[in-house]
C-alpha cells in the first residue's frame, strides 16, 4: 500500500505520470492516496483497492491556507515540510523540501483509522539527520488529525492549522556527531517565530549540569537574546525568528564519551506553547 501526497496547484486530482510507476496526486491540497494491494511496481488506480485523504495545511501567520507552491506560502523558518501518518500500529514518515517537490510517496500505509500531521523544521532537507535516531524540533506542527481512511473513497480532513513552536536549530555538534573534539564548545539557536521566547523558562543542561537556569547563564556560558530584522539578528537567514543564541562555557567536554544536551523553554503565549530537547552526540580522543 502506498500513500501518495502531492503539493501543487487546482482541485486534487489523479494522473498516470509518464515513466513513473506510480499514480502521482497534483493537488492544492495535501492529498493522501492508500493504494490496497499495491506490491513491487505494480500501478493501482483510484478504485476499490485505493482510498484518499484530502487536507488543506494552514501555516500560522500566513494568513490563509497554503499548498506548499512557491516561497511565499511556506514561512522562511521551514526548509522542509514532514508528512507524518499513524496507521495500524506504525508512524509512516516522508520528508520534502517544499519549494522544490510537490509530491510524497509514503509506503505501507493501510486502509482504516489513521492520523495524519504536518511538520515544518527550519533544516534543509539535505542536512537532516537519521530520523530513526535523531527526532529534531519542529518549528511548525499540527496537532494530529483522526481520519478513516476508506477503500475506493477519498476523506477530507479538512483545514489543518499548523503552529509556530519554540524550536532549537543551528547546533553545534550536529545532534548524532561523532568524534567530536573534547574542546568543542556547544551553541545552537533557540529561537520562534510566534512572539518571544520567556527568558525565565529556559533551561539548558549538558550531561546534568545546568548551564542556564531560569534564563540565567553559568560563569563563561552565553545567552544571547536576537530579533531577525532587528540590529541583533539570529542568524546569517532572515527566518523572521526571535530568540536567544547560546554558547557553552568553555570547559573541555569528557573524552570518548556520548554527551548529552537538554534544552527546556517556553513562549510567552496563553497557553505558552514549550520544547523541551534532548539530543546526545560521541566525542573522540582529545589531542
Amino acid at each position: 500500500m502506498a500513500a501518495i501526497i502531492g503539493l501543487g496547484t487546482g482541485m486534487p486530482s489523479m494522473r498516470n505520470l509518464r515513466g513513473s510507476r506510480r499514480w502521482i496526486c497534483a493537488a492544492a491540497m495535501c492529498a493522501v492516496v492508500v493504494c490496497g494491494g499495491c506490491g513491487g511496481s505494480d500501478i493501482v488506480p483510484n478504485g476499490a483497492g485505493t482510498g484518499s485523504v484530502s487536507l488543506r495545511a494552514v501555516w500560522e501567520g500566513n494568513g490563509g491556507g497554503a499548498s506548499f507552491d512557491g516561497d511565499s506560502d511556506v514561512p522562511a523558518a521551514v526548509r522542509t515540510v514532514e508528512v507524518r501518518i499513524a496507521a495500524g500500529g506504525r508512524v509512516f514518515r516522508e520528508f520534502v523540501d517544499p519549494r522544490l517537490t510537490r509530491q510524497v510517496v509514503i509506503d505501507g500505509v493501510p486502509t482504516g483509522p489513521a492520523a495524519v500531521a504536518v511538520l515544518g523544521y527550519d533544516v534543509h532537507i539535505g542536512q537532516l539527520p537519521d530520523p530513526n535516531e535523531v527526532d529534531l524540533t519542529p518549528s511548525f506542527a499540527s496537532e494530529d488529525v483522526a481520519i478513516q481512511v476508506r477503500a475506493g473513497k477519498t476523506t477530507d480532513a479538512g483545514e489543518v492549522t499548523v503552529l509556530a513552536r519554540p524550536f532549537v536549530t543551528d547546533l553545534v555538534p550536529v545532534p548524532g556527531g561523532l568524534d567530536v573534539p573534547p574542546s568543542t564548545r556547544v551553541e545552537f539557536l533557540l529561537a520562534t517565530v510566534r512572539g518571544d521566547i520567556n527568558p525565565d523558562s529556559i533551561d539548558i543542561a549538558i550531561d546534568g549540569v545546568a548551564q542556564v537556569s531560569a534564563g540565567v547563564p553559568v560563569s563563561g556560558a552565553e545567552l544571547t537574546p536576537c530579533r531577525d530584522g532587528g540590529p541583533s539578528p539570529c542568524g546569517g537567514l532572515d527566518r523572521q525568528v526571535s530568540g536567544y543564541r547560546f554558547r557553552a562555557a568553555g570547559a573541555e567536554l569528557p573524552e570518548r564519551s556520548s554527551i548529552a544536551i537538554r534544552v527546556r523553554a517556553a513562549d510567552e503565549g496563553d497557553p505558552p506553547r514549550t520544547v523541551d530537547f534532548i539530543y546526545t552526540f560521541e566525542t573522540a580522543s582529545a589531542g
